[in-house]
Parts: C-alpha cells; sequence; structure tokens
C-alpha cells in the first residue's frame, strides 16, 4: 500500500487522537470528512458474559478504540454493541473517511467473539488490499448478532485484492445472525461475507444485500494485473468446509466487465459447502467475457462437492457466454440435491457452446477415468432455462458424470438452439437415471426432449410422466428423450408416460417417448403415450419419421399409444407405436393415424409405418388422404408397410381390428401387412377389421404373397366381418373357423411350416387371443406307439389339442398289446420320464409314447400336483432307485418354494430323492409381498407389503401441499394393481371447484380452458417480467419483487422448497358438467378420463372415443375428474 502523511492536527483533536485516526485511516484525514463522528477515541466499559470478558461498544469511539488495540496485537479481545454506531451517516462513497479493518493483518487476525447484539455499524468505507470491516478473521472468531449496513469495500490490488463487507479472510469458528449490505467492488476476489473462507466455517442466519461491480480496466490509478474476478454473495472461494444454514442473499451483479466467476452464495467451491434452506435473490447481469455463473456456487472443482437441503433460487441469472445455473455454474466434484426449488430465470445468448440449467450448468471432468456424481430429489425448476447451445431444466450438459434425479419435476419454460431437455439438455457419457418425476414445462428446440435433448451416456427413466408441450424446431422430438447416439450404451426408459403435445416439422424424427435413437440400444418399456402428435411442413420433400413410442429405431415392449398422430409430410413413416425401422412387441394402439400426403410416398401402419412387429394389437384408424391433384403413392397397413432391414426380425402375432384406407392418390391397402420378406415369422396374424378401404372400394386388401414371405403365408382375416369375396390369395377365414382350437394352432405354426412359439391362445367362442398363463398356448399333442409289441415300427395313434388350461382335449384310446404278449398290458403314456395324461398341464409341443407293463408288477405312480392340476407323473419301477424333483409352473405373484407330502417339505426342483412308496407330492408357493408407498414429498404417509395382484388403498388423511392455491387430485403414478416395489406420491394441481347445483344451472355454458390455472413460471413472458421487476438494486424494491403477482405463490409455497414438490396442470383441457349424479364431459375426443374418489382411489376409467360423454355414478360425494393431466372436483349429490 503507498505510505500516507498525517496531517497536522486539528485544534480541536488532541495529539493521541489523531494519531489514532491516522492509525484507522491510514492517509490524510480533512476535518469535514468527521462530520458524522467528531473522531474521538474512548476506552468502553467492560462486563462479563458467559463467563468471558467483553467490551461495551456504544459509540464510534469504542469502536475505534476495539479495532486499535486489535491491530496491535490483542487479538482475542471480546466485544458487545450496545447501540446502533454510524460511522457515516449518509450514504458512504469515495470520498468517506476509509477504515482500516479491525485485524488488518494475517499476523494480527481477529479470534475473539464480537455480538451486535442485534444493533447495527453502518457507513463504512474500506479501499484496502485486504479490505473490508474485519481485515483477517482468524481461528475461534465467533461474529454474531450484527447488522453491517451503508458499506463500500473496495480492493483494486492486482491479482492479491481481497474484498469482503464484513472480513476479507475468514478463518473463524461461526458467524450466526448477522446482515451485510452494501457494495463490493474488486479485481479478484470480492465477497459480500468474506473474499475468502479458509476454515471449517459454520454460517448460520446470514442475510447479505451485496452489489458487485467489476472492472477489467484501468480505475482510478490502479491497473488490473488479473483477467478473472470471483466474487459470491457469501465468499468468492471457500478453502475448507462450510455451512451455509438458513441464510439469504440479495443484490445484483451488472456489468459488462466482469471477467471469471460470480455466485449467489459462492464463487469457487474447492472443499465441501453444505447449504440449507438458504434463498438466493441476487439478480446477475454480465456481458460478453468469458465467465461462469450460479446462482448459489460458481465452481464446484475437481474433488470439492457441494450439498443443497430445502434451497430456493429466486435470483435470475443472464449471461452472454460459457455456463450458467439456478445453483452450480460449473460442477467439476459431487453434488447433492434435495427439496429445493429454482424459480429464476436462467438465460445465456452466447453463440458458442455454452451451457445453462436450472440447478447445474455444465458437469463435466475433461477425462474417462474418474466419475463425478450428481443427484436430485424432491427437486423443482419454475424458472425460464435457455441456451443456444444445451439447455435443461436441471443440467444443461453433463459430461463424465453419474445422475440420478428422484421424485422430481421440471415446471419451467426450457428452449434453446441445439440440446434441449426438460430435465438434462446433453448427456456425454456415463449413467443417468431418473425415476417418479415429472416434466410439466413447454420445452422448445430442434433436439427436444421432455426429458433429455441428447444423450451419448447410459440413461434410465422409470415411473415417469412428461405432461409439458414439445415443440420440436428441427431434427428430433419426443415426450422423454429426443435423440440416443447409435454408440450410446442402454437407454431405457420403462413405466413412463407422455400427456403432452408433440409438434415437430420437416426433417424430423418423432416419439412420443424416444425420437431417434441408434437402434437396438433404446428401449421403451411399458409405456404409454396419451399425446397428440402433429408433424407438418410445407416442403414438397420433406421426409419424416413419426411412433406413437418411438420415432426411428428402437425397440418398444408392452407399449400403448391412444394419442392421435397427423402428418402433413411429403414421405412419412408413420405408425401408432413406431415410425421407420423400429421393433414393436406386445404394444397396443388405438390412436387414429392421419397422412396427409404432400405429394411424395406415404408409409403409414397401425403398429409400425416400416416396423417389425410382434404380438401386437392395432385398434386405431389409419388413413391417408391425398388430393386429386397429388400424384402421391398411399401404402397404408392395418400392422405395417414393410420391414426395413437386413437382418431377420422376428414378426407375427399381430392383430388388427382397425380400419385402413385410403381416400386419394396411388393406393396400397394392407390389412396387416405390406412387404415382409425380410422378416421371419414367429407366428400368424389376423385381421379382424370390418373396413378396409382403398378410394371408396372396399376391399381385401392387396398383401402380396410371395413364397418367401413367411409372414404373409400366415396371415388371415375374418371374411364374415369384411364382407367382401375378393379372396383370391386365400387370406380369409371364416368366424366359425377362427374361434376354434385348431385355428388357433394353425396361427401358432404357421399351418405347420414353423416350430410352436406359443403366442396365441383360444377360449370359448371366441376368437384366438395372446397366450399368456391364464390362456395357455394351444399345443398339438401326437400319440405313438413303438414298443415293438404291436409293431416294429411306430405308428400314430391319434392327435389332439391343448385347451387354454394346456391340457388335452381329446385322450386317444389306449392301444392293446395283449394279442402280442398276454403279460402285458396299457400302463401309460409318457414323453421321457414323464407320464401324460388328461389333467397334465403341457407346455410345450412334442410326442407322447404308449408304455406297456407287466400285469404282474406294474409300476408305482408317483404324481406331482400343483392346485389341482398334474405337472407331471413319474413311473416308480423301484422304489430305491433316486429320482430328481422336477421344476413347478410358474405362478404369477407367488415364489415355488418346494415339493411337500403332506405338511412335510421333501425337496425343491432338481433335489435327489429316493421314492420309498411316495405317491403324490404337492407344489407349495408363497405369496411375493411388495413394499408398496404412498408419499408427499420425502414424507412417507402410509407402507405396507401387499401380494401381487392386490389393490393398493390409501387410508390416511388426504395429503396436502402446504399451498392453499394446490389441491390433492390423485397419486402419481396412478394406482394400480400391485406388480412390483412401488411409492406413489401425492399429486397436487391448481383446479376449478365446481358444484353440481352452480354447474348445472349454467350447464349452457361451460366452462373454458382459461379457468384452469396453469403454471405461470413455464411462461417465458412471466420470467421476463420477473427479470424486469428485479432490477432495481433497493431494499424496497427487493421486498417488492418479493411480494410481486409472479413470487406470491413463492412465498404461500415455500414448502415446496422445503417439503414438497407441487405438480401443477397441464395445459389441454376438458369441459364438464354436473347434473344430478352424471358428469358430462365435452372436448375429450381421444382421451381417457380417470374418477377417483376423495382420497384418490380410482372409481372408473373409461377411454373416450366421441367428443361428448355422459358417465353416471351411483354414490353422491366429493370426486376428482381427471383427463389429460387436468384435474377438476365435482360434488355430486
Amino acid at each position: 500500500m503507498t505510505a500516507q502523511i498525517c496531517p497536522s492536527r486539528p485544534s480541536r483533536f488532541s495529539t493521541f487522537k489523531a494519531i489514532i485516526l491516522c492509525l484507522l485511516a491510514g492517509l490524510s484525514l480533512p476535518t469535514m470528512l468527521y462530520a458524522d463522528w467528531d473522531g474521538g477515541v474512548k476506552k468502553p466499559s467492560i462486563i462479563e458474559k458467559d463467563g468471558k470478558t467483553f467490551y461495551e461498544i456504544e459509540s464510534a469511539e469504542n469502536l475505534a478504540w476495539f479495532a486499535t488495540q486489535i491491530n496491535k496485537g490483542n487479538t482475542g479481545y471480546n466485544a458487545v454493541l450496545k447501540r446502533d454506531i454510524a460511522i457515516v451517516d449518509t450514504a458512504v462513497g469515495a470520498n468517506s473517511v476509509k477504515w482500516t479493518p479491525i485485524g488488518d493483518a494475517d499476523s494480527v487476525s481477529y479470534k475473539g467473539v464480537f455480538d451486535g447484539d442485534g444493533h447495527t455499524i453502518s457507513g463504512v468505507y474500506s479501499n484496502a488490499k485486504y479490505a473490508g470491516f474485519f481485515g483477517f478473521i482468524g481461528p475461534g472468531a465467533v461474529i454474531k448478532n450484527l447488522n453491517l449496513q451503508n458499506a463500500l469495500v473496495q480492493s483494486y490490488f492486482g491479482v492479491t485484492s481481497r474484498a469482503g463487507l464484513l472480513s476479507s479472510m475468514f478463518s473463524g469458528d461461526s458467524v450466526i445472525n448477522v446482515s451485510v449490505a452494501g457494495t463490493v467492488s474488486d479485481t479478484t476476489y470480492a465477497g459480500g461475507l468474506a473474499a475468502i473462507i479458509k476454515s471449517k466455517a459454520y454460517i448460520d442466519g446470514f442475510r447479505g444485500d451485496v452489489y458487485f461491480v467489476g472492472k477489467a480496466k484501468k480505475y482510478n490509478e490502479y491497473i488490473v494485473y488479473s483477467t478473472k474476478q470471483v466474487a459470491g454473495g457469501v465468499a468468492a472461494l471457500v478453502l475448507d468446509s462450510v455451512r451455509i444454514l438458513n441464510s439469504r442473499v440479495s443484490g445484483s451483479v451488472d456489468s459488462t466487465d466482469v471477467r471469471g466467476y460470480v455466485g449467489g452464495f459462492i464463487g469457487i467451491d474447492s472443499a465441501y459447502a453444505y447449504f440449507e434452506n438458504d434463498t438466493n435473490d441476487i439478480n446477475m447481469k454480465l456481458g460478453s467475457y468469458p465467465y461462469i455463473l450460479g446462482g448459489y456456487v460458481t465452481r464446484v472443482t475437481v474433488r470439492a462437492a457441494a450439498d443443497f437441503v430445502g434451497c430456493l433460487n429466486r435470483g435470475n441469472i443472464l449471461g452472454a457466454s460459457n455456463n450458467v445455473a439456478g445453483f452450480v455454474g460449473k460442477n467439476e466434484g459431487n453434488l447433492s440435491f434435495s427439496k429445493s426449488t429454482n424459480e429464476g430465470t436462467v438465460k445465456m445468448t452466447a453463440s458458442s457452446l455454452a451451457y445453462a440449467g436450472g440447478f447445474v450448468g455444465q458437469s463435466r471432468l475433461d477425462k474417462d477415468s474418474d466419475t463425478i456424481e450428481v443427484s436430485f430429489e424432491y427437486c423443482i425448476n419454475k424458472g425460464y432455462v435457455y441456451s443456444p447451445h444445451s439447455s435443461g431444466g436441471f443440467v444443461g450438459g453433463a459430461f463424465y458424470t453419474k445422475q440420478s434425479i428422484t421424485a422430481s419435476e421440471n415446471a419451467g419454460k426450457v428452449s434453446g438452439k441445439e440440446y434441449v431437455g426438460g430435465f438434462v439438455g446433453y448427456v456425454s457419457s456415463h449413467l443417468t437415471y431418473i425415476d417418479y418425476s415429472r416434466n410439466t414445462g413447454n420445452i422448445v428446440g430442434p433436439k427436444v426432449g421432455g426429458f433429455v435433448g441428447v444423450t451419448y451416456g447410459k440413461v434410465t427413466i422409470d415411473h415417469s410422466i412428461n405432461d409439458g408441450n414439445i415443440s420440436g424446431l428441427g431434427s428430433y422430438t419426443a415426450g422423454f428423450i429426443s435423440c440416443i447416439n447409435k454408440n450410446a450404451p442402454t437407454v431405457n426408459v420403462k413405466n413412463s408416460a407422455n400427456r403432452g403435445k408433440i409438434t415437430a416439422g420437416d426433417e424430423s424424427d418423432v416419439g412420443g417417448i424416444l425420437g431417434a435413437t441408434g437402434g437396438s440400444n433404446a428401449v421403451a418399456t411399458n409405456c404409454e403415450n396419451y399425446g397428440e402428435i402433429l408433424v407438418e411442413s410445407t416442403d414438397s420433400s420433406s421426409i419424416a419419421n413419426v411412433g406413437g413410442i418411438i420415432g426411428n429405431y428402437g425397440t418398444a415392449k408392452n407399449c400403448r399409444n391412444y394419442g392421435n398422430i397427423t402428418t402433413s409430410i411429403a414421405s412419412p413413416h408413420v405408425g401408432g407405436i413406431a415410425g421407420y425401422g423400429g421393433h414393436a412387441e406386445r404394444c397396443i394402439n388405438k390412436g387414429t393415424i392421419t397422412a396427409n400426403a404432400k405429394g411424395g410416398q406415404i408409409c403409414a401402419g397401425g403398429i409400425g409405418g416400416t416396423a417389425s412387429t410382434l404380438l401386437s394389437l392395432n385398434e386405431g384408424r389409419v388413413v391417408a388422404h391425398a388430393t386429386s391433384s397429388t400424384a402421391a403413392k398411399c401404402y397404408v397397413a392395418g400392422i405395417t408397410v414393410s420391414v426395413i432391414s437386413s437382418s431377420r426380425f422376428k414378426m407375427g402375432g399381430n392383430i388388427n381390428k382397425g380400419t385402413v384406407a385410403v381416400d386419394g392418390g396411388v393406393g396400397h391397402v394392407y390389412p396387416l401387412f405390406g412387404t415382409t420378406t425380410s422378416a421371419r415369422a414367429m407366428a400368424g396374424s389376423i385381421s379382424l377389421s370390418d373396413s378396409i378401404v382403398n378410394n371408396g372400394r372396399l376391399t381385401a386388401g392387396s398383401t402380396r404373397r410371395a413364397d418367401k414371405d413367411t409372414v404373409a403365408m400366415c396371415s388371415f382375416f375374418d371374411k364374415d366381418a369384411l364382407l367382401v369375396e375378393d379372396d383370391s390369395l386365400g387370406f380369409g377365414v371364416s368366424a366359425a373357423e377362427m374361434q376354434t382350437e385348431e385355428f388357433a394352432w394353425r396361427l401358432n405354426t404357421c399351418n405347420g411350416k414353423i416350430k410352436n412359439n406359443g403366442y396365441w391362445s383360444q377360449r370359448g367362442e371366441n376368437y384366438p387371443i395372446h397366450a399368456d398363463l391364464d390362456n395357455r398356448a394351444i399345443r398339438k399333442i401326437t400319440f405313438r406307439d413303438s414298443s415293438k409289441v404291436i409293431n416294429v415300427k411306430d405308428y400314430i395313434v391319434g392327435e389332439s389339442f391343448t385347451d387354454y388350461t394346456g391340457k388335452i382335449i381329446h385322450m386317444p384310446e389306449s392301444p392293446n398289446p395283449s394279442d402280442a404278449d398276454e403279460d402285458l398290458k396299457f400302463g401309460y403314456w409318457a414323453v421321457g420320464n414323464d407320464i401324460i395324461d388328461e389333467n397334465t398341464v403341457i407346455l410345450n409341443e412334442f410326442s407322447v409314447y404308449a408304455f406297456y407293463v407287466s400285469k404282474k408288477s406294474p409300476p408305482e405312480i408317483l404324481v406331482f400336483n400343483q392346485d389341482g392340476d398334474i405337472r407331471t407323473s413319474y413311473a416308480i419301477y423301484d422304489k430305491t432307485t433316486e429320482i430328481s424333483l422336477p421344476s413347478a409352473l410358474s405362478k404369477t405373484g407367488y415364489e415355488f418354494i418346494g415339493w411337500y407330502n403332506g405338511d412335510q417339505f421333501v425337496g425343491t426342483t432338481g433335489t435327489k430323492i429316493i421314492p420309498n412308496g411316495l405317491s403324490v407330492l404337492n407344489a407349495k408357493y408363497e405369496p411375493i409381498l411388495y413394499k408398496i408407498s404412498f408419499m408427499n414429498g420425502s414424507e412417507v404417509l402410509q407402507m405396507e407389503n401387499l401380494a401381487y395382484g392386490k389393490i393398493p388403498e390409501y387410508r390416511g388423511q388426504k395429503p396436502s401441499s402446504g399451498n392453499a392455491d394446490y389441491v390433492f387430485d390423485g397419486w402419481t403414478p396412478l394406482v394400480a394393481a400391485v406388480s412390483s416395489d412401488i411409492n406413489y406420491y401425492a399429486h397436487f394441481a391448481s383446479i376449478v371447484v365446481e358444484s353440481s347445483s352452480s354447474v348445472a344451472s349454467s350447464s349452457s355454458q361451460m366452462p373454458s380452458s382459461s379457468s384452469v390455472i396453469a403454471s405461470s413460471s413455464s411462461d417465458e413472458s412471466s420470467s421476463s417480467k420477473a427479470e424486469t421487476s428485479s432490477s432495481a438494486k433497493s431494499e424496497s424494491s427487493s421486498s417488492s419483487k418479493e411480494n410481486s403477482s409472479s413470487s406470491a405463490k413463492q412465498d404461500a409455497s415455500s414448502s415446496s422448497k422445503g417439503t414438497d414438490v407441487v405438480w401443477n396442470a397441464v395445459r389441454p383441457t376438458f369441459n364438464l358438467a354436473v347434473n344430478g349424479m352424471t358428469l358430462t364431459l365435452t372436448n375429450a375426443q381421444g382421451g381417457v378420463v380417470r374418477i377417483f374418489d376423495s382420497l384418490g382411489h380410482l372409481v372408473t376409467a373409461k377411454s373416450l372415443a366421441d367428443a361428448t360423454t355422459s358417465i353416471t355414478l351411483q354414490t353422491p360425494g366429493s370426486y376428482i375428474v381427471r383427463m389429460n393431466g387436468m384435474s377438476k372436483i365435482v360434488s355430486l349429490k
């Protein structure tokens, strides 16, 4: 520091006082600077408190004396304020008296207890290398109950500059109930509490109203030596573990010259930071210099960590380049978030690589040798997030990061120009796991997904819902993941549903769950799409691959599509489940597929456009429209038009019940398949549709029956339902013929040409159905005699089919060997060691053989019984011969525990025993119990173990969100029969309450969609208003911001940051009228309505095919009517 010469002593000062002033100020002190303080110095009185000696600070003179004593080396002195003290009573500025910090060197760092006792010190102006009210706070120090107001702290001394409103360097123990307000200006490290925290610090109840000013150029007489600044509302740099609880920072950073790192609480975390119940209200708006911004922490370095519990960011983070986020700008360590919320706008305007996230901008290590971890639970993003590169409601981009997101929600709008995801914009590698989470925000961009934008890493999403609208502006669009790189590890979305509307344009791969995939590495399992999918372009050469579940390649298993799909594209491949090149297995489509021709070639199918299909059902209408002037080729199929692959995909076991039609253009209509020569038939398929139409003409279809097309050779339609005589290819089968076990067997074996894979069953006078444990596959059993007693060469005695129970329908007459050998008699039918009779459950297709036994010494029969059915039987010729116990039949929801003789355990599968006269062994099972939990955020409301197939029932009090604007409206996911361990989370929505009397009296005027409150945080305009209203720097403007309309609900729902995730309503609505006990729904076509009682128990569910539907209930009371994510409460009387 430049040496200063003390002025001549003013006449009214004593020499001693002048010396003290010189020590405090370190420069010339004109009398006029002390208009608010006469410069006097006075030793304070002493009191004993809690066993310690404290100096009672009652005036500025007392404070000056105390500061002098500390800087002289009495670093352990304690102080307590007795009243408010003003060093300068007016607004502090560069011409104010300069304060020499208490503990102005490391060698005299303050180590005592400074107790403000709730009082305020104001008017501090510090301009030094280590600037602050305190300079150095050392080990053992405690600062508490202090308010520091109207402070200006500056440090422009190059790379070693340190500035903090409370202190420059903090190595103390704790800061409790301390508030600071003022401006910090520094070239390197600037903090609200301290520039640098070097110790294991405990901070509780801190309040900082901090305004950062950074200069990257010559400022007055000082020249900047650093190209980067670091700033934090608490500290610029943390070098040891710090705990920050119940604290709040506010203020702003607004500069076009700042370079480096700016964090609401901490600039750089190089050790460990723990946050609990904290709030950031600092708004950051910086210019074009490279920097990183974080609402809480700018950067967490390698091997450092940060945990956030019950924290809230309301500050708007606006910048031009690199990484920005509501909590952590760039992460290179381990992070965990619990019950935390981002409500601020996070926006990046750079054109280069830049990452923006509601919680984390970029999580990255630059090498694959290490892995960092980031986890979220019960968190919610309500803020608008934008980046021209990678945008995510939670994480902008993740590299070499293991991520987990549980029971969390993105409710904010997320948009961008490259990779955009409701939760994660870009995944480079490693594992991302998301479960029990929900997106309700609108997601907009070129590679856009409701959960993940683009992934090169392994991603698993389970039990999650997308209710937000997804708007694709380019390549890939999907309800969950827009694009999966072909080199990515396995990506699996399971037990999840899309209910948002999906729109896209030209050159798009679009799916309700997955957009573009790399092929077999992407799987959607047990997923549903309810959302409408609309893809359109005016380009006459436009192409698109569109599916209700997957767009381009990938596999869908046990998935269902209920959403209507419409394309207005020149050359689309569109399917109810898969668009192009994918595989659908055990899937169902109930949505309408409409392809409007634009002059190219349409491929549209009920299950796939060009995809392989297995055991799938189409019940939706598939229609291609072309104007008379359009020379479009329209290929339309009940199941799939073709299979595009060099490999032999498995196909078969499909059912079409939907209308298939072409209206205009050159039509090719197929009841089931078009060209499937590249597929391998696993079973036959059937069409039960009553309407196959080609340009107004009812037809049997134009399927080609090539000799090499095994799938087409095994395809049939109900000619009685179709009512056409055009069956030159032999597809038609009468309804009566179809409703037999023999026809089910023909389907299973393609008329006996392939192995019976057990896909079809048949029960009663009905069409064949897909086989399962309750409806076993139809088999053919051949009975043979190969004993060489009757004939040297074996011959067929008889044949029979099995029924849906797996038992043989007709047993043949037993052969009689007595003519050949009078000592023999027929013993039993068997295959290998297993005896077969009319009570045996048959699991495979085979021949059984007649076995003859001696009339004098027949064998004993050991029967293995299972629930009244015979699993198998063994013939025992020697009671002392060891046998192996067989396996038992699978039983859904039960675990086989062994074979029993009465109550005595004998053994389990494979156990070797000696029969010793045993005649019957019974299979014993125990029910599998699954853990079922009802949750409200992290709180467990009810937990119990239930057996498979039981319907869970919540018996507790109705859950509450803690916010009067939100009402409980059911559980997420929907309560269903038990099949696995599962958590059900309380679901809350903003709703309109309607009674039967009020609605019935005005039934002619239905409530409009505007009467349903949607989430305002998902609207960019609301975020813009918040940004504008928060630009002022005064405390009053900060307060007004807290009480503004955009944040009124924030305070009312403060529990959402610490306890609950409040689910927001979905935009698509329906109209509802009540008349007595009858509900009438309009504007509801294509959806599924679910009605719950007041505790969230499902009363009824109904698919709505018509625009207007009435439902009558039997019991008066309050009900929740839920459809497409929107809920309304009604009272029936």
